[in-house]
């Protein structure tokens, strides 16, 4: 797959071929984000069989409606649109549904996450207020967002589900390291895919995705500290986010076919329950591009090693 390089004259490259098995670890601001700008990666990560791949959703994409368990509640639709439609990704190159959808609760920094595993796909939903565009949040989740606890606004964020409430951006960021470390601990390499947080480059991103992705550089950052990672190098695949919408199309017929087919996949799982889809012009103008540079972490350490 053609991994692309921005803004290095928009130059694409593929990563050397690599025998052991990775880990990949995606940082998903809102549930449809990781499908529409870090894809047809996502796709390619979730389908091979000896590599573990675990996404993160921060936040629900609420847009502050009420959040419950139940296919009435638009927040809860979309994440089991996420889980199902990666699933479906696990499944594609197969001739049958290869495991069974595994969902329970995991304690990690102290706080109750829900998670959901196919075979060697796992999906951590945060359940944390959706932000708004700009950090100022929604009403029904008193205005609460990542951006203010970032910028200590705020000295706690609660989960729109009422079962965890981080206080401080350092709680966050530990939480967000304990999931990597759990997630990392059979392979020797992490790939992480997250926003890219230069704003020079990355014009006009949502404030979620760029916070989201500040919360996990700061708990990597923490994490090359620890003993438990000594040597460990983290590749990061630094994605752009609605930048790409103006941005020359730059994927083949197959990636474009498997990037689309995902977003489809999404869309019409979460109409089917809930009678609401993103199938439209504002998203659908994302499926032909994805633009990203590669760094490591520490920087110096050998890319895809």
């Amino acid at each position: 797959m053609r991994r692309c390089l921005f803004p290095l004259l928009l130059l694409c490259l593929p990563l050397p071929a690599l025998a052991e098995a990775v880990t990949n670890v995606y940082v998903c601001a809102h549930p449809d984000d990781c499908v529409l700008f870090m894809n047809p990666d996502l796709y390619d990560d979730a389908k091979e069989a000896t590599d573990n791949t675990a996404i993160i959703y921060l936040t629900s994409g609420d847009a502050g409606e009420p959040f419950r368990a139940d296919k009435s509640s638009y927040p809860f639709t979309r994440e089991l649109a996420s889980k199902n439609t990666t699933d479906w990704m696990r499944d594609s190159n197969q001739p049958e549904p290869v495991a069974v959808e595994k969902n329970e609760t995991i304690t990690l920094n102290g706080h109750a996450i829900a998670r959901a595993s196919y075979d060697n796909v796992a999906s951590y939903f945060l359940r944390l207020p959706d932000g708004n565009m700009y950090g100022g949040g929604f009403e029904r989740y008193d205005f609460q967002s990542l951006l203010k606890l970032h910028q200590g606004e705020i000295k706690k964020l609660s989960s729109i589900d009422g079962k965890n409430t981080y206080a401080g951006w350092q709680d966050l960021v530990n939480t967000l390291g304990a999931i990597v470390a759990h997630e990392s601990k059979a392979t020797k390499r992490t790939h992480v895919h997250l926003a890219d947080t230069n704003t020079e480059e990355n014009v006009g991103d949502h404030s979620d995705h760029i916070v989201a992705a500040t919360a996990m550089l700061d708990a990597l950052s923490d994490r090359t500290e620890h003993a438990d990672d000594a040597g460990r190098c983290y590749t990061l695949f630094k994605h752009i986010g609605y930048a790409i919408a103006d941005m020359e199309t730059n994927l083949d017929y197959g990636e474009l076919e498997n990037k689309s087919g995902s977003f489809a996949a999404l869309t019409a799982i979460q109409q089917s329950m809930s009678g609401k889809h993103n199938w439209d012009e504002a998203h659908t103008r994302y499926l032909a591009r994805n633009y990203l540079k590669i760094e490591s972490m520490p920087k110096g350490c050998a890319v895809g090693e």
